[in-house]
């Protein structure tokens, strides 16, 4: 019986998809549902051909419309028409994150009843084999430090794409559009934290093995933009309230 499935995103993705990994991680570990994003390559049809495996589904968007809303899409098809999962994860097709490093975070949320969101964080330390490019490995860190002034939330590496949630709280986060196309992993942690004003039910993860791959969707212009797009984020959820998206949706 399935428990767990991994949405990976995918958007002209055919020159570096990996689908041996796929196909070897299929055979034991989560299911896989693969989100082409209106990609104008091959990626398509790549991913309907590894869905012939039993274990990875593709779902194939008519157009484009950004990681964000790709990876909600996904969350959302394995949510209602997989009611056995009981944790949903999502991934970067460049496996930066390895398959393996996700299952490795998932066992960390199953160890911990109260966690209902675990976050992998690219954090250097002794064991670890953690590859970041230093242009970018800069700019998390002056991103990471705009998240916790504006937000309050004390994170290394928000927008590491190696992320798990519980089901019962799939509705709260990914019911609705999200805002930011690129920034919504921290529309995620603010959304929960209206759900949980209390105390935040999620923990960051350091991985131990990440790498990064050099075509990245995001450059130095995107991150210039990023004061103005947290700006509107935070605006935006101001006045958001548990009242109109509770967490006790399921």
């Amino acid at each position: 019986m399935l428990l767990s499935g991994i949405v990976v995103p995918c958007y002209n993705e055919a020159k570096r998809i990996d689908q041996a990994a796929m196909i070897k991680h299929a055979k034991h570990g989560s299911m896989l549902l693969l989100v082409d994003d209106g990609s104008s390559d091959d990626t398509a049809q790549i991913i309907r051909d590894l869905s012939q495996n039993s274990q990875i589904e593709c779902l194939v968007l008519d157009q484009n419309k950004g990681k964000a809303e790709a990876v909600r899409q996904g969350m959302l098809h394995l949510y209602n028409h997989y009611p056995e999962i009981e944790y949903l994860g999502f991934a970067d097709a460049d496996l930066a994150t390895p398959l393996a490093g996700m299952e490795d975070l998932l066992i960390d949320m199953k160890c911990d009843k109260s966690l209902l969101m675990v976050l992998g964080s690219r954090w250097k330390h002794l064991g670890a084999r953690i590859e970041r490019n230093e242009k970018r490995h800069y700019m998390g860190r002056i991103f990471a430090t705009l998240i916790s002034n504006l937000f309050k939330l004390p994170i290394y590496d928000s927008q590491c794409g190696a992320k798990w949630f519980d089901r019962k709280v799939i509705n709260v986060l990914f019911g609705s559009p999200f805002v930011s196309r690129w920034f919504f992993d921290v529309e995620l942690l603010v959304r929960l934290g209206k759900a949980y004003p209390e105390t935040l039910p999620a923990r960051e993860i350091p991985l131990d093995v990440g790498t990064e791959v050099d075509d990245s969707r995001i450059n130095w212009t995107d991150m210039l933009k990023a004061p103005l797009e947290l700006m509107r984020i935070r605006k935006y959820y101001r006045n958001w309230s548990t009242e109109e998206i509770s967490a006790n949706n399921s």
